[in-house]
C-alpha cells in the first residue's frame, strides 16, 4: 500500500510488480474545503500543514518570513517539540499543533 504512484516509480518498481500494488492517495475529504475563500487582504500568510519534520528547513522559512514580512501558520504534530517552541518566541507564527481536517478546514481561517 502506497500513498503516492510515484513512491512505486521512485522506490519499488524493482522489488514488487505494479498489480500487487494499491494506491490510496493520502488527502482529506475535498468537503472540509468547502468554505476556503481566497485571502484577499491583510499579510500574507505561509502555511505548512502535515507531520512536523524538516525542522531546520522550518526554521530557515520561519526566519525568511519575517525578513519578507509575512505571517506562517504551521499545523501538524511536532514530535520533537522543536519547532512548538521556536514559534512560540516569535509572534508572527501561529502554531496549532495536531489537527483533525475536518475541525481545522472548518473553524480556522487559513
Amino acid at each position: 500500500v502506497i500513498t503516492s504512484l510515484q513512491y512505486y516509480d521512485a522506490y519499488y518498481q524493482g522489488l514488487i510488480s505494479k498489480d500487487k500494488v494499491l494506491c490510496i492517495p493520502n488527502i482529506p475529504d475535498l468537503q472540509y474545503f468547502s468554505n476556503y475563500h481566497k485571502k484577499n487582504d491583510g499579510k500574507f500568510r505561509v502555511g505548512y500543514i502535515g507531520s512536523v519534520r524538516y525542522e531546520e528547513q522550518l526554521k530557515m522559512l520561519i526566519d525568511a518570513s519575517k525578513i519578507a514580512g509575512v505571517e506562517v501558520l504551521i499545523a501538524g504534530y511536532d514530535y520533537l517539540g522543536e519547532i512548538k517552541t521556536y514559534a512560540q518566541e516569535r509572534e508572527y507564527v501561529n502554531y496549532h499543533g495536531p489537527y483533525d481536517y475536518k475541525l481545522f478546514c472548518i473553524h480556522k481561517s487559513i
